[in-house]
């Protein structure tokens, strides 16, 4: 392989390789950018989370325990014997201190209501038809949770209802003490935090059904709504600990759910970010990325283009010099130091092969004289049309004619033998004289040559000495007046003296 063409492979495996780290590189930044926006999604999420839970968990313990004090007032004292002032501080002292009350009422066994906070005659209307005297009347005296349901006082107001049973000494039902919570104290809570343009926050009772959804879909919290059986719930409530992400059935979004269940209420509230949401941060990130790296790799490809043009341009230049070195100016053949190149290799590529090698050195003659009726101009075109001959005349690639000197010129015939290289010689001395030239005076010019052969048999570990003798050889016989225009010898090289 050339060694422009191995450039040009290295240029190609570079620009590969180079492609191929930016890609690589790209790909695991845009993987740990993601990886990160998810992890900070999830710990934000977490983080909600567990403020918010503890924040609503407070709150429904703070009515829990004011109901917890009216019920222990109501079971412990005969509250209808005591003055209105003292009676309003038995049973209303602890949510007097509270600021997330509607109302807290005492209901008698027959579900009339008896007395309320803030204070105020009650009412006595019928409330045993409602949730909340229900499920004490027929229950085992848990603490009730409903909701939402228009509130005691304010009919217009959504609120949560939580209820204890009041008991008589033996266990009967004596009635129940109620509070009531407007829903806007859960919005206010729910809505202080930032989730996202589609995340949600949702507080959900335990038996599937909404309390309170920031932002809802209906305008009004949905609450009400059952999510009983949808995956998601079923998923929170298999198991609260483990976040996951799901599609919400009430509008279709996928979300990261992080649960958290209340510890005072059979409660369960969820941070939900939308993975939209996320992503668009990220795939914001990554388009930045992925201009950036296209923009490395055309640079790096730039500059590989640009490198290799130079290396290109150093090569022909290089090329240029090479032909300046080795190239006779004149001619366009190949020099002395060329040839003396080439038959050093010959002659060791001889020696392996046991093969004659020839060797001929072509003298014009008289070429003074030539020049003196050319002129220096037309002589120097003879010299290139007499050039053109000679390399016409020599039909195999590997034979090679050189300008030697000034009116000389060298042959080299690898495997020739030395009837071979005679027969060359004859075709080279026809080549030379055939040349057209033309006088001054307008008179032809013809050129005739001497021409000698040397053909050398070389022995194997042959003295490299050899091959200047063998090119003297020939020249001395294509100088000497006293031989045939054609001179040729053979004979067989030395081995070196041990």
């Amino acid at each position: 392989m050339s060694t422009k063409k191995t450039l040009r492979l290295s240029a190609l495996i570079a620009v590969i390789l180079a492609v191929t780290a930016a890609f690589c590189a790209e790909l695991y930044l845009l993987d740990q950018q993601g990886i990160a926006a998810w992890q900070n999604a999830a710990r934000a999420s977490e983080n909600i989370a567990t403020t918010l839970a503890h924040s609503v968990d407070e709150a429904f313990a703070d009515i829990d325990r004011a109901l917890a004090s009216a019920q222990a007032a109501a079971e412990t004292h005969d509250i209808s014997k005591l003055s209105p002032e003292l009676r309003e501080s038995v049973l209303f002292g602890a949510a007097a201190r509270l600021n997330v009350l509607e109302t807290l009422m005492v209901v008698s066994p027959d579900g009339r209501a008896l007395y309320r906070f803030p204070a105020g005659p009650a009412d006595g209307r019928d409330l045993s038809d409602q949730g909340f005297f229900k499920s004490q009347l027929n229950g085992k005296g848990q603490a009730y949770l409903g909701g939402p349901y228009p509130g005691l006082l304010r009919q217009n107001v959504a609120t949560l209802v939580f209820s204890r049973r009041l008991s008589q000494p033996d266990g009967l039902f004596d009635g129940v003490v109620v509070a009531t919570m407007p829903l806007d104290v859960v919005h206010r809570l729910l809505a202080s935090v930032d989730i996202g343009p589609h995340g949600i926050v949702v507080l959900v009772r335990n038996d599937g059904r909404i309390l309170m959804r920031e932002p809802s879909t209906d305008g009004q919290g949905n609450a009400g709504r059952d999510l009983s059986a949808a995956r998601p719930f079923r998923r929170m409530m298999a198991d609260p600990a483990i976040a996951f992400t799901d599609v919400s059935t009430t509008d279709g979004v996928n979300r990261f759910y992080v649960n958290r269940p209340l510890t005072n209420a059979p409660v369960m509230l969820s941070v939900a970010f939308s993975v939209d949401d996320v992503l668009a941060q990220w795939h914001q990130q990554a388009l930045f990325l992925m201009i950036g790296g296209a923009s490395l790799c055309l640079a790096v490809i730039g500059l590989i283009i640009a490198f290799f043009r130079a290396m290109e341009t150093r090569f022909r230049i290089e090329q240029e010099l090479e032909g300046l070195v080795y190239t006779d100016k004149l001619t366009g053949l190949p020099n002395r130091r060329h040839f003396d190149e080439m038959l050093h290799r010959e002659w060791r590529k001889a020696a392996r092969s046991d093969e004659p090698l020839s060797v001929l050195m072509v003298e014009i003659e008289r070429f003074s004289h030539i020049t003196s009726l050319l002129g220096h101009a037309a002589s120097d075109q003879f010299l290139r049309n007499v050039s053109e001959n000679l390399r016409g005349a020599l039909k195999r690639p590997a034979d090679t004619v050189a300008r030697y000197g000034t009116d000389e010129f060298a042959v080299l015939l690898p495997d020739t033998s030395r009837t071979g290289a005679a027969r060359i010689a004859e075709r080279l001395k026809q080549a030379i004289e055939s040349v057209p030239a033309a006088g001054r005076n307008g008179q032809p010019v013809t050129a005739s040559a001497r021409i000698g052969c040397v053909t050398t048999i070389v022995a194997p570990g042959a003295d490299v000495a050899e091959i200047q003798k063998a090119t003297e050889r020939a020249r001395s016989m294509a100088r000497n007046p006293r031989r045939q225009p054609i001179a040729s010898e053979e004979y067989f090289s030395r081995k070196p003296a041990r």
